[in-house]
């Protein structure tokens, strides 16, 4: 919209990463410790019913999601309907396809000496 940029490519890692355009890419998290969890369960199942209420607002309400990005972030007002919303999901979400290729970047990391040792994504999936 201002002529800063342009975009050269979209799916970056899905496609150089993860070895496909289409893969979906899980580029964050959030996470509670397992000791945060067995000595404040109430407060753990709080937080994350507050994380999944945003997760469904974002998902059901995107244009008024958006309003949050103005002075959260350096993202303009007018520039806010521009920028791609992420693909939140819950733990509950990550089996199946979205397990396999959430494993898959954990796999890369591994590939790549970053991890030591492979990580099990599966076993760090709260199971609530």
């Amino acid at each position: 919209m201002k002529n800063l940029s342009r975009t050269l490519e979209t799916g970056v890692i899905s496609k150089y990463v993860l070895g496909n355009a289409d893969a979906p890419w899980f580029g964050g998290a959030a996470a509670l410790n397992s000791s945060f969890i067995e000595r404040k369960p109430e407060q753990a199942k709080a937080f994350i019913a507050a994380y999944q209420k945003a997760v469904e607002f974002i998902a059901a309400q995107p244009e008024q999601a958006r309003r949050n990005i103005v002075g959260y972030t350096s993202i303009e007002a007018d520039l806010v309907n521009e920028v791609p919303l992420p693909g939140f999901v819950m733990y509950s979400e990550l089996q199946g396809d979205n397990l396999r290729w959430f494993q898959k970047f954990y796999d890369v990391f591994t590939e790549r000496n970053i991890f030591s040792k492979p990580i099990d994504v599966a076993a760090l999936i709260y199971q609530g």
